[in-house]
């Protein structure tokens, strides 16, 4: 089958794109992660973005196959969208938030769409669902490291940073407001709103 050039590179864009955004939006509460009191098995921080690097072409190519397959794709393609929103805001939530718990559940729900998503690509095309095999199995550490990290830092305050309302020099200033750890579920929607309107707006 002929490579359909266009097709492919926006098919690797979009999920490069919603890394990215998602990375950028958080990008300065990265450095909380080293603070954290963290599992064993915790790898080096620079590894992140080097494998959701990787995990995000793979995702493009098989959302490619399956896209320009001959059978039917709409439901692969939806389910694969969905879990590509709640990749998104998987980061905002641990980080920018630190609801750790929280995140830890909403890695769940992610994990059961990354699932389904292989099952309907497998079978439109067998490489698509293999090249998101590797996205299911990082994603299952990541919920061994979530899930630990909030064990073994859940007595603790953690910070929660928002972007700052104004600039200085072009830079963006921060600040940090400690929280207790166990957020009440009921406090979640306004503190999610602040945050996206403090990093969209201004």
């Amino acid at each position: 089958m002929k490579i359909q050039w266009k097709d492919l590179i926006i098919s690797i864009a979009i999920p490069l794109v919603v890394g990215s955004l998602s990375a950028f939006l958080t990008q300065n509460n990265i450095e909380i992660f080293e603070l954290l009191n963290k599992p064993i098995l915790a790898p080096p921080g620079w590894l992140f973005p080097v494998v959701w690097t990787i995990l995000y072409i793979f995702m493009g190519i098989a959302s490619y196959l399956v896209f320009t397959s001959e059978k039917p794709n709409n439901t692969a393609l939806i389910v694969y969208g969905i879990q590509l929103v709640f990749n998104f805001f998987c980061s905002i939530i641990f980080f920018n938030l630190g609801m750790y718990l929280f995140a830890f559940v909403w890695l769940v729900v992610l994990w059961l769409l990354i699932f389904k998503t292989v099952i309907l690509f497998y079978r439109i095309s067998k490489l698509a669902g293999y090249l998101m095999i590797p996205y299911l199995l990082w994603v299952s550490f990541a919920g061994y490291l979530n899930l630990s990290i909030y064990l073994l830092n859940w007595r603790q305050k953690q910070p929660l940073i928002f972007r700052s309302v104004y600039k200085d020099e072009n830079q963006w200033l921060f600040f940090y407001i400690y929280k207790k750890q166990r957020t009440s579920m009921a406090s979640f929607s306004s503190r999610l709103i602040n945050c996206f309107a403090m990093s969209f707006v201004f």
